[in-house]
């Protein structure tokens, strides 16, 4: 009844519905992000902020009571970072961490904000859910839909592994362990490497971001010069911005060097890419 109500674009029937729902079970997986959707399509009807505050422990409520991650939320996330009070939104930074992906298990992408990077207990949490996502295999995961195929589960759990080992790199930085932090990022790499990527990803800055803090300023540059998308419109200021980081031991021209001859290698990379995908499919 609730998706009906929005298909006719009756709001107000929709919110009616979403109210019962969340009243009378509040237990039920589609309360939680329904919610969060009325509650969206308030403050496009230009209702007040003090009316949403009112309405936000119900949607707190439903949060706790809900299996599966926050990060599968986005509108109710961005109603607590904007209208909750400083409690509301460190537990929902906590929450965000600690709950699984509902029928993926290795699903995460909730990132740990820099303002709680100092709080221990979102961080610990954090570090925690990391690692169950890094320990795990991405081997089997056919049996979550037969409707995907094998490859795209693979790549979809490959890609969180990533994206948690670049996690995990990021809070080691916070917290001074550098080794650590380089180790995590060039295991993102790779992975990366591993699938046929060839440059513009995460782990390439936090590498980099890593070898600077540990002095090797060569090894920085060659992992800043592969961090980004050379075809992207917005790949020179980040490589301007790079050259500024490490322009206290390397010189621009040195370091533009390093960009072209990383930029051949990836060109060359995605040839080799095509090639092997094209022979595939033959």
């Amino acid at each position: 009844m609730i998706a009906f109500a929005y298909h006719i674009e009756e709001p107000g029937e929709a919110a009616k519905w979403t109210e019962r729902l969340s009243r009378e079970h509040p237990d039920d997986p589609r309360a939680f992000p329904m919610y969060g959707t009325m509650l969206h399509q308030m403050l496009m009807r230009d209702i007040s902020p003090d009316s949403i505050r009112r309405l936000l422990p119900r949607l707190d409520s439903l949060a706790r009571l809900s299996l599966t991650g926050l990060e599968s939320d986005e509108e109710g996330t961005t109603l607590v970072e904007r209208y909750g009070d400083d409690a509301m939104r460190r537990q929902w930074a906590l929450m965000s961490v600690q709950k699984r992906g509902g029928s993926r298990p290795y699903w995460y992408r909730a990132a740990v904000p820099d303002r709680w990077l100092g709080d221990a207990e979102i961080r610990d949490a954090a570090v925690a859910r990391l690692q169950q996502v890094v320990s795990g295999s991405c081997a089997n995961q056919l049996h979550y839909s037969r409707r995907l195929s094998y490859f795209n589960w693979r790549v979809n759990c490959l890609r969180q592994r990533m994206g948690a080992f670049e996690e995990l790199s990021r809070i080691d930085m916070y917290e001074h362990r550098v080794g650590a932090a380089r180790a995590f990022a060039d295991s993102s790499i790779a992975i990366d490497v591993g699938e046929g990527g060839c440059f513009g990803r995460r782990g390439y800055l936090l590498s980099g971001s890593a070898n600077l803090a540990a002095g090797d300023t060569l090894a920085a540059a060659r992992a800043f010069a592969k961090s980004f998308w050379y075809m992207n419109s917005r790949g020179r200021p980040l490589r301007d911005s790079l050259a500024r980081i490490v322009a206290p031991a390397m010189d621009s021209a040195r370091f533009n060097a390093l960009v072209g001859t990383a930029e051949e290698e990836g060109r060359a990379c995605l040839l080799a890419r095509q090639t092997r995908q094209k022979a595939a499919a033959k």
